[in-house]
């Protein structure tokens, strides 16, 4: 713990909303110089919901057969395709247990964003292998899981959330480029290291991690896409063999808003399962 604060910013005490966020940012930075001291663990602090302004994020995905050819990694598998404008999304099950009165999941919540960029959640009645129509318009999907089951405890077969333009065969979209996000059966949430910072916000990523498996030569970079700006940075990128990497940010590495964070790899032959994640703080403008 260091005994020198960082002194407060010279600004005079307003209602002014940018010098709020000055002031904010200091007594985030604060919070952390103290955190071995006065609070015993900042992050668990923030996670109580005990830090004004500030929340946490954790995503991680998988994919379960990267090629040869850069992958998003998500367990859906493939390329990841930006929904082309705000829309409403079609929700379906590859099992009919999968129903608001059935054994499996009975209820699906979505996490996501609307066309500006706001924050946007919906729960839908589950109807099987009937697409059921969300109320809500969504630009990006951030996050799927069950949040009510039946006898079961979790979803029976695998739920899709897709661009409702999509026509479906079994509760399956025929077009996989309009798939937001998966929820593998028995899984009960989506695994997807992909995430679109909301307006108002600024991110800061803490940690990035990804596991290789099966003996393979792995490339893999974290995207960062700004929307806005029309651009695509890589932040993060390397090569491993079978192995786990996590790379710690010091200082953290700050994410504005509206940006997509994503995770990407490749191998140079045949196929291989590889799951990768982040971490970051999403701090109030």
């Amino acid at each position: 713990m260091t005994d020198q604060y960082e002194p407060p910013p010279q600004l005079n005490i307003t209602d002014d909303a940018s010098t709020s966020a000055i002031w904010r940012r200091w007594l985030f930075g604060l919070w952390q110089q103290v955190q071995g001291g006065l609070v015993s663990d900042f992050a668990l602090e923030v996670v109580r919901g005990n830090v004004t302004g500030i929340g946490g994020v954790n995503k991680f995905g998988t994919n379960l057969a990267v090629g040869t050819s850069f992958e998003d990694i998500w367990i859906q598998g493939g390329t990841w395709t930006k929904l082309p404008a705000a829309t409403t999304l079609d929700v379906s099950s590859s099992n009919a247990n999968d129903t608001v009165a059935g054994s499996g999941a009975q209820t699906l919540t979505i996490e996501g964003l609307d066309a500006n960029y706001d924050e946007l959640s919906e729960t839908v009645d589950m109807n099987g292998q009937t697409p059921v129509v969300t109320t809500g318009v969504f630009l990006f999907v951030n996050r799927t899981y069950v949040s009510r089951g039946g006898s079961g405890f979790t979803n029976e077969g695998d739920i899709y959330v897709a661009d409702d333009s999509t026509a479906h065969t079994s509760g399956v979209p025929n077009t996989a480029a309009a798939i937001q996000s998966k929820v593998v059966a028995t899984q009960g949430q989506s695994q997807q290291a992909i995430y679109t910072l909301p307006a108002g916000k600024t991110g800061y990523i803490t940690n990035a991690w990804i596991i290789a498996g099966a003996s393979k030569i792995v490339d893999y970079e974290l995207h960062k896409i700004d929307h806005q700006a029309q651009t695509n940075r890589i932040i993060i990128e390397g090569e491993e063999t079978n192995t786990a990497f996590n790379h710690i940010y010091n200082p953290y590495e700050p994410v504005l808003e509206k940006n997509t964070l994503a995770f990407e790899a490749k191998i140079t032959s045949g196929t291989a399962e590889i799951s990768a994640g982040f971490d970051l703080y999403l701090v109030d403008n």
